[in-house]
Order: structure tokens, then sequence, then C-alpha cells
């Protein structure tokens, strides 16, 4: 009762927007070690899997997310470079893991760095390409949309004399605005996860 605003909450709300942030700024617990158990994966194998977020930087008022909706792209690869995303999904895997306790998670990343470094290398050449299909068709949808309502507006300014030339300039403006900030959109690493294959019981 004393806080009956919150029923008004909404997605927009600067508390929630800003809650929102606080999560995705923070480092802590963007990264982890787990154990798999899995009779047909031979104890001992490495497998690296890595969750990119695909960001714009545009300002709300372009509701940019029209056409770049917040997107996440994973990618699981195994020691070797080998994609496996198609096979194993995430909530398969996950079933099959277990938390590894801190000192045995240090051990083993401190032991297989190289292989990490280089595993996140491939990942980062599988996922880049994609982001940059999903920026491309973003750009392309944008660029659809923003002309079909430009001529929608220029054909009914020519009938009716109270659509102002200044409303087609701004959608024209909005155009190169969204394109601009299309441009720069970026695959940023948001959490990775290294998995390692143990004996089954």
């Amino acid at each position: 009762l004393s806080r009956d605003d919150w029923q008004f909450l909404t997605w927009e709300h600067p508390m929630v927007t800003g809650a929102i942030d606080l999560v995705l700024s923070e480092d802590r617990g963007k990264a982890s070690v787990a154990l798999l158990k899995n009779k047909r994966i031979p104890a001992g194998t490495l497998l690296v899997e890595a969750f990119y977020q695909i960001h714009c930087p545009a300002p709300q008022y372009l509701q940019v997310e029209r056409f770049l909706p917040s997107t996440v792209l994973r990618c699981l690869l195994n020691a070797n470079g080998q994609d496996m995303s198609a096979a194993v999904n995430h909530e398969q895997l996950s079933a099959q893991c277990f938390k590894a306790d801190r000192g045995l998670a240090r051990r083993i990343v401190e032991s297989q760095q190289d292989v990490l470094a280089n595993v996140l290398e491939k990942n980062q050449a599988v996922v880049l390409p994609q982001a940059e299909a999903l920026k491309e068709k973003a750009l392309a949808a944008m660029q659809a949309h923003q002309q079909e309502e430009i001529q929608r507006l220029a054909a009914l300014q020519e009938i009716n004399p109270a659509v102002r030339p200044e409303e087609v300039e701004f959608l024209r403006q909005q155009t190169r605005a969204l394109t601009e900030h299309l441009e720069k959109t970026t695959c940023e690493l948001a959490a990775i996860r290294v998995i390692v294959a143990t004996e089954t019981n």
C-alpha cells in the first residue's frame, strides 16, 4: 500500500529500464564453468557455449526495435572449432550440466586458457556473419517501410493541403537517422559457459 504506484510500472518505466540496464551492465554471472555427464560424449571433451547480444545504440524515440528487435545469438563449439549449435540446443545441454566448484573451475580455465581463447575467436567468426545478415535485413525492412510511408504521405499531400511538407521531411530525417544508427549495430559477447564432459557412473 505504501508503493501503490508499482502497479502502473511498464516496460518503458525508468525504474524498469534502469534495473534491466543494471543487470546487463554487470559482469558478474556472465561466465561460468559447468560439468557435463553424457554417455555419448567422451570424458575430457571441452565445449564452449557463447551468447552474443545484437545492440543498436539508437535513441528510444526512433523505435529501432520495430526493425531490429533485441536478439541473442548462440554458438556452441568444441575444442576443434566444430559448430554444434544446431545439434545440441541450450535446454538439452543445461539439463545434463551441473555446476563445477570454484577451485575446479579456476583450474580448468587456467589449464585451457589458450584453447579457450582460440575457440572464442572461432565463435566470433561464426556469429559475426549472422549478426551482419540481421543488420542488413533490418536496414532493408526499415528503408522499405519508411519509403512506403513517405510515398503514402506525399500522395496524401497532393489531395489534402492539411498535410504539411514538414511532415514528409520529418520522415526523411527519421529515415536518415535510423540508417545511421542501424549501421552502427554491434555484436557483443554477453555470456560464456565453458563445459567439460566428465565420466558417467
